[in-house]
């Protein structure tokens, strides 16, 4: 990965002090998987003679406990010290640490602080961050249109999580206009980079039409990729598609591991749905204790169409 010559370079610059190569020879031993305390080591030495990546390096390893015993104290003397240099990433990290109190009291305050400097900087995890915090209200006055400012921000830069938060925004109204073709458009951006739920939030739209023509092998098309990706809501909806023979061939099989799945980790529609499968066997054999069962799964989670069909079976009124 590294030319030796490169190395032995770098080595000597370290050795006599210069911090970048100090820093850059503690990436080399990161990078190359060799020993991480020698790799903190160099790091230590550039951090102290106030190399901002270095620092911000050095509280990364502090709070992670990666090559060096784990010290959040020592995480964030480092982290203040490489963002008070404008260090970008480190004000990201340090309001973030305010904002969930990781190792440090929660203080929206603080949080709200660190995140709008490393925003200002065009960093745009923390463009995203801040647009959140001013949509719920968290260290500032809640104000939705300034969250879409910051978050349309994040999403133009690339960040898919901004980016499909910018498309729920523009379909639900959210600190702008009502726009279902510009939601499409960034649930599009977020989905094409592999973004489990913006690719769930684009089959929803494609099976309904909204922002797009409805198309329902696209729907299944996104559904499938969020699926595999452990979104609930899409492994129930996938299970449905191949169940009816929606947009794709109709398959039993398949329909009932995708169900499955769903209902195991206790998406209570989905529970529902086996049970009925099971009660009326006309895709599978009937089997009417495992239908109960499901029913019973879905009941204790409150569903009501479970709750109700389980009190008609009780009763014999079907």
């Amino acid at each position: 990965m590294y030319d030796p010559e490169e190395i032995n370079e770098c080595e000597n610059a370290a050795i006599f002090g210069d911090a970048s190569a100090q820093f850059k020879l503690a990436l080399m031993y990161i990078n190359t998987g060799k020993n991480p305390y020698v790799a903190s080591y160099w790091c230590r030495q550039a951090a102290e003679q106030g190399h901002a990546g270095a620092q911000y390096l050095l509280g990364l390893m502090y709070k992670s406990g990666d090559g060096i015993n784990q010290d959040i104290e020592k995480a964030l003397y480092w982290l203040e010290k490489s963002a008070e240099q404008d260090n970008a990433p480190a004000q990201h990290c340090l309001g973030l640490m305010y904002l969930k109190g990781n190792g440090v009291d929660k203080s929206y305050i603080e949080a709200f602080y660190w995140l709008k400097r490393a925003a200002t900087q065009n960093l745009a995890n923390a463009q995203y961050d801040l647009g959140i915090m001013y949509l719920y209200g968290e260290g500032v006055h809640q104000d939705s249109k300034k969250a879409f400012y910051w978050i349309e921000k994040s999403a133009k830069q690339g960040f898919p999580r901004a980016q499909e938060f910018l498309g729920t925004m523009y379909s639900e109204g959210n600190g702008t206009d009502k726009d279902y073709v510009k939601g499409a458009y960034w649930l599009h951006e977020a989905a094409n980079q592999d973004f489990a739920p913006a690719q769930y939030d684009l089959a929803i739209m494609y099976a309904d039409g909204k922002g797009v023509n409805k198309d329902i092998e696209k729907a299944f098309y996104w559904f499938k990729k969020a699926a595999e990706q452990d979104i609930i809501p899409a492994q129930y909806n996938l299970g449905i598609l191949y169940l009816d023979g929606c947009g794709i061939e109709q398959d039993v099989d398949k329909a009932f591991y995708w169900l499955k799945k769903a209902a195991d980790k206790g998406f209570n529609e989905a529970q529902y749905r086996l049970g009925i499968i099971f009660l009326e066997g006309k895709v599978v054999e009937q089997n009417m204790s495992a239908g109960i069962l499901w029913l019973l799964k879905a009941a204790n989670q409150n569903h009501k169409r479970a709750q109700e069909l389980l009190e008609k079976l009780k009763n014999n009124t079907l």
